[in-house]
């Protein structure tokens, strides 16, 4: 069950109070999307993961503890408040884009990552196809950026590939796809999980499919089996077959 409760914040930016719902407890049962969004109660509970500030707007997910960036300039900025105005997304995804830009500023990839997932989830919500698609396509530089550091979205650089396979997909790049998905399936063992999250991605981009499937899809192989092709494309490099 998901249980929110309401608590009074001072901003860090303004010093003013705001009362905002906080996320007291929630569940995860399922299986995840194939790019990373939860499953269960936790998979609608986004709108408890950012703060707004109903005095200045500063949109944060700690709305009392902010280190590392000049939050007023921020905020006055013409950039930030266009964000904000930004008719096109859902208004709780133009707030999680507000917090990528502070992310942006301050150095922050990982969250700045995070929050532009979660802002394409919500457009996919309301059926921003295109919208979603755009902020999809954002993100692979966000993640050339963190591996060019020395550093990962999630835990492995190997999960960011294959999170890196769902967002090409999503915006339509196949061919990139599958290049991609056969050089990652070459360094992995056969009974892997990414592995099979890889085939599972190379068959739906020979589909041209931009639909949104889950890890259990993936790990069943509910679609048809991969043509002969592609596995010899899969197992012996994209170089042998155009």
């Amino acid at each position: 069950m998901t249980l929110p409760r309401a608590l009074s914040k001072t901003c860090a930016c303004c010093g003013k109070t705001t009362r905002i719902a906080v996320l007291a407890s929630t569940g995860a049962y399922g299986s995840m999307d194939l790019d990373m969004r939860p499953p269960g109660l936790m998979r609608h509970a986004l709108r408890y993961q950012i703060h707004r500030c109903g005095h200045c707007g500063l949109c944060v997910p700690n709305l009392e503890e902010v280190n590392g960036v000049d939050l007023p300039t921020v905020v006055r900025s013409t950039r930030y408040r266009a964000i904000l105005e930004n008719d096109d997304l859902p208004e709780l995804a133009r707030e999680f884009m507000a917090f990528a830009h502070v992310c942006e500023l301050a150095g922050w990839g990982r969250a700045m990552v995070r929050s532009t997932l979660s802002a394409a989830w919500l457009c996919d919500d309301q059926q921003k196809v295109a919208q979603a698609r755009l902020l999809r396509k954002s993100i692979l530089p966000m993640l050339d950026d963190l591996h060019a550091r020395g550093e990962h979205y999630s835990n492995e650089r190997e999960i960011d590939d294959v999170l890196r396979l769902d967002l090409l997909r999503r915006t339509g790049q196949f061919d990139q796809v599958k290049e991609a998905a056969a050089a990652l399936m070459e360094k992995l063992d056969g009974e892997s999980v990414h592995w099979k999250i890889a085939r599972f991605q190379i068959a739906l981009a020979g589909e041209r499919d931009v639909r949104r499937y889950r890890l259990g899809e993936a790990l069943e192989q509910t679609i048809r089996p991969m043509p002969l092709w592609q596995r010899l494309r899969a197992f012996m490099g994209s170089a042998m077959i155009d």
